[in-house]
């Protein structure tokens, strides 16, 4: 039954790409989300996680589940990049950029989190088209995974970014205005 949650989650996705997001917007805790899906990687196939998340890190406003559903989305294809196994580093942040950074991201408080495996990497020539919907270089895939990824991250008025290099691995960087405001009291997920 794999395959039909995987199904699922892709069904959840095109729902949210098409008619636009949910109203579960809250304040809450990206750090909430990535120990959640740190979970993903004990789930055999000799994929671990190292989980890196700070004290101080700023919230964010949006709505919970679809950003859980790009983390799980990344990490998923993290451990498909290191088929015969490897760790997953899981790091949140906080940035404040300022014009001319270097991630050509517009300035602003941010709360990042970053997704990075060691595994094959992506090619040159395949990294302008991976967020393209349709685009997959899966034989299974639909192409609609980090397509539906940036949707999220572009409706929450974020965005995300990808560095990537052959032998080495990836890592793709999400990131989210943060928030001052207190921590909705419903939790991260209700």
């Amino acid at each position: 039954h794999l395959a039909l949650g995987e199904a699922e989650i892709l069904a959840h996705q095109m729902l949210a790409f098409t008619r636009g997001e949910g109203n579960n917007k809250r304040v809450f805790g990206l750090g909430d989300l990535l120990v959640r899906v740190s979970r993903l990687c004990s789930a055999g196939s000799g994929i671990r996680c190292k989980l890196f998340v700070p004290s101080h890190l700023r919230r964010v406003e949006g709505d919970p589940t679809r950003i859980y559903q790009v983390l799980h989305n990344l990490v998923i294809n993290a451990s498909q990049a290191m088929p015969s196994g490897g760790t997953i580093h899981l790091i949140a942040g906080n940035a404040d950029l300022t014009d001319g950074n270097p991630y050509s991201m517009p300035s602003g408080r941010y709360t990042v989190a970053s997704v990075k495996d060691r595994g094959c990497g992506i090619p040159p020539e395949i990294l302008p088209h991976i967020f393209s919907p349709n685009f997959t270089t899966k034989p299974e895939g639909s192409g609609f995974g980090l397509a539906s990824c940036q949707a999220i991250v572009e409706h929450h008025g974020g965005a995300i970014r990808v560095a990537s290099k052959v032998g080495v691995g990836t890592e793709f960087l999400v990131f989210l205005p943060s928030t001052d405001a207190a921590a909705d009291p419903a939790g991260t997920f209700s």
